[in-house]
């Protein structure tokens, strides 16, 4: 983080300091005003909490904009101290994973990996919806600190609007909390970070979508005008930095999944498979760097595919 400090630390800030005593003990040189740092709000607000969740962060740094002297630059500084600090967390080693065997068994030997494989340990949720927080909820927050490269299986969840979701997961009353929850996530782009993103929309999908193909067939054509003017509206309040292509996955030897830091989710069988491995996070964003040439601006597919109605 060049702005904020040189003195960071390698562990993370205890969560229950004050965002005030964070500033004070481990970024004192964090170019914030003296008038910032001395204000009681500061006081009153603790790491654990705003790093609880993207919401958190995000209203945590709204209301920080509303401090006397709270500029746009004094609020980067601070989303830069708060980005550093969930790096610093997510670098802390994960539990090792707990095997469990009968007694009675002989141990089963395991061949070793062969080269070119890796073993990963694995957490199964088996309903995206219902995973929302622990996975989808979880990687937003991540988005705030680091590289992340993000394929959703159809459309981005958060881009999606109601008719769509109903009619990838039918008439559900499950299905309104979920389109509540990633409306509230969709307004955390304002203040994402500054680390290189991409987000891959498969062709296919964009296309089954807008031809109503298969399970979208009972779209109406206003239905697609709404969808379509959700994805422009996301490609409006998306940073710069974050690009937004569509590729052939197929082609492309792409599959749904987010990379992020060491996390790795990969979409499987309606639910959501989260891997923590470094090696197999970093294989897939290079894999992802390796396709992007072959993609085409969202913004572009939709001019073509489903231009936006004439005032």
């Amino acid at each position: 983080m060049a702005r904020a400090t040189k003195q960071g630390t390698a562990a993370p800030a205890d969560p229950q300091w004050s965002i005030a005593r964070l500033l004070a003990e481990k970024y004192p040189d964090a170019p914030l005003r003296d008038r910032v740092r001395a204000h009681g709000f500061l006081g009153t607000v603790t790491v654990g909490e705003v790093l609880a969740s993207p919401l958190s962060f995000d209203r945590f740094l709204q209301d920080f904009r509303m401090l006397p002297q709270c500029g746009q630059t004094q609020r980067d500084v601070l989303r830069d101290v708060l980005a550093a600090e969930l790096r610093l967390r997510e670098a802390q080693p994960a539990p090792p994973p707990v095997e469990f065997r009968r007694a009675s068994r002989p141990r089963r030997v395991v061949d070793p990996p062969g080269p070119g494989t890796l073993r990963v340990s694995a957490e199964f949720f088996p309903d995206t919806v219902s995973a929302v927080e622990a996975v989808y909820g979880r990687m937003v927050l991540l988005a705030f600190a680091t590289e992340f490269a993000y394929l959703p299986l159809t459309l981005p969840e958060f881009a999606k609007t109601e008719a769509v979701l109903k009619a990838e997961f039918g008439e559900s009353s499950r299905i309104d909390p979920y389109f509540q929850r990633m409306a509230e996530f969709r307004r955390t782009l304002r203040v994402r970070g500054s680390a290189p993103a991409c987000i891959f929309i498969d062709r296919q999908m964009l296309l089954a979508v807008f031809a109503r193909l298969g399970r979208y067939s009972g779209l109406s054509e206003a239905d697609l005008d709404e969808q379509a003017a959700s994805l422009r509206e996301m490609l409006a309040n998306m940073p710069a930095h974050v690009e937004t292509l569509v590729l052939d996955f197929e082609r492309c030897r792409l599959s749904s999944a987010s990379a992020i830091g060491d996390h790795v989710v990969l979409s499987l069988m309606g639910g959501y498979l989260a891997v923590r491995d470094p090696q197999l996070s970093a294989a897939a964003l290079r894999r992802c760097a390796a396709a992007k040439p072959s993609g085409v601006a969202l913004q572009s597919v939709l001019d073509t595919l489903w231009p936006a109605p004439q005032p």
